[in-house]
């Protein structure tokens, strides 16, 4: 997507750098910080709604505008440094493939300002903060602490998100959590109670995540609420300015008529937010030349539950397939570009697997089943989940919107055979997944043999 002009972005990309600055300047540090972090996925809707919220929060406490309360509870304390926080190191930001884009297409020449004054994980001293008493910490895009930062809990003064409630944190000063498609729309919501304007650049940032989570407002794939599109409606003219106009030229359909009670979108609104969803979309899904690890590691979450320890990999591919993740490592193996591959539509005759590309997808299967133990035991996991999501809407076998669910146990949920003693609870598990409706799952291909179970 070509970046659109951007009138004015100086303020947040000054309140970016200045934020940064006070971790550096002060030593020891005397001033208290509040830390608003998204997830450890890292995603757009995380990057955004840390970047906005902090922000927001910081105009709300500057010396000459009244303050205004957050929620129903108490508010915030006054004379904090607000920082948004990226939950990842610094050398991963490049894995999520959207944030960059995203950036660039609402920062323009800004960009390298502002990604240098973007914080990560490794670029501040949480502990020290919290040993100082001088650390206080907003959640967004989640609700429970990542394991790796459990020991903050006592920190926690906010939650702002938009997953399932886990009940933690329920006495602090600013909880809103709520069933809507993007964290970013829960944040708008914040912004339109002030009554502030957005800044073009940050507008054009906040509408991409809320485009992406709620797949571009379209109601059939169920993520978008009424929130969501008020979300939209408000952010639009601020995204837009006063002279913006569409720039990419595309072949997506404009979005869908919906039966919201907001103001209905004009064809040209639709016009730019299609352009401004497909080339966010584009650069998310445009990871077929990262590495298997790469891709585990770009979106990746991972939890505790009960004694066992649990990673999710979300992945924008495909596993299965003649252009899939296995068919791809198994051409690296023989040096063939997966992109070389002929994709042009079939003939009668040629619809079926044939025996050579079901051996090839075999030993990529295999290669991919490797990539994931090895990850896992690098993160020391009972149990790894692959999810994968993808639009088939070209190539041989044109076959909508799928996913994919890869399941791996390890350790204490799949012990060798070398300890009888203790329990394989992997066939029980796995069958639980099969026999749950809500998931409506069905095997994988069954030329596809292995110990592992692969299940869309």
């Amino acid at each position: 997507m070509a970046a659109s002009t951007v009138r004015t972005v100086f303020p947040l990309v000054r309140f970016l750098a200045q934020a940064k600055t006070v971790l550096s300047q002060q030593q020891p540090m005397s001033t208290p910080v509040t830390v608003v972090i998204g997830n450890e996925a890292a995603d757009l809707d995380s990057l955004v709604s840390a970047m906005s919220l902090a922000y927001l929060l910081s105009l709300r406490h500057q010396p000459q505008p009244p303050p205004h309360p957050i929620a129903t509870a108490q508010p915030l304390p006054n004379h904090h440094h607000y920082l948004p926080v990226i939950s990842i190191p610094r050398r991963d930001f490049a894995l999520r493939t959207e944030c960059p884009f995203t950036l660039s297409t609402a920062f323009g020449p800004h960009l390298s300002t502002l990604t240098s004054s973007l914080t990560f994980l490794d670029e501040i001293d949480l502990d020290a903060l919290a040993a100082s008493r001088l650390l206080s910490i907003i959640l967004v895009d989640h609700n429970r602490l990542a394991p790796t930062l459990a020991r903050f809990s006592g920190c926690v003064v906010g939650v702002v998100d938009h997953h399932v409630d886990e009940g933690l944190y329920s006495d602090v000063g600013m909880r809103v959590v709520q069933p809507v498609g993007s964290a970013v729309s829960l944040v708008t919501e914040m912004w339109m109670t002030d009554k502030r304007p957005v800044e073009q650049g940050l507008a054009v940032c906040m509408l991409a995540a809320i485009l992406i989570d709620t797949v571009n407002l379209v109601e059939e794939y169920g993520r978008v609420t009424e929130t969501d599109r008020k979300a939209v409606t408000y952010l639009l003219p601020f995204a837009r300015g006063p002279t913006t106009e569409p720039t990419i030229t595309t072949t997506t359909p404009p979005l869908q008529h919906s039966t919201s009670t907001t103001t209905p979108l004009t064809s040209t609104d639709r016009d730019f937010l299609t352009a401004l969803y497909t080339g966010v979309h584009t650069a998310k899904t445009s990871i077929s030349t990262l590495s298997s690890l790469d891709l585990l590691r770009k979106d990746y979450k991972e939890c505790v539950v009960g004694d066992y320890r649990l990673g999710i990999s979300s992945v924008s591919w495909h596993v299965m397939g003649e252009t899939g993740w296995a068919a791809r490592e198994a051409l690296n193996n023989n040096n063939i570009n997966i992109h070389d591959i002929n994709t042009t539509t079939p003939t009668a005759s040629s619809t079926a697997t044939s025996p050579d590309t079901i051996a090839t997808q075999q030993h990529g299967f295999e290669d991919v089943k490797r990539a994931c133990a090895a990850y896992a035991n690098l993160h020391a996991l009972d149990i790894h989940i692959v999810m994968t999501a993808f639009n088939h809407t070209s190539g041989p076998n044109p076959r909508g919107f799928e996913r994919e669910l890869l399941i791996t146990f390890y350790n204490k949920l799949a012990p060798p055979p070398t300890t009888p003693t203790t329990t394989n609870h992997a066939p029980s598990i796995l069958s639980q997944l099969e026999h749950n409706p809500q998931l409506n799952l069905s095997p994988g291909p069954s030329s596809l043999k292995g110990s592992d179970r692969d299940m869309h």
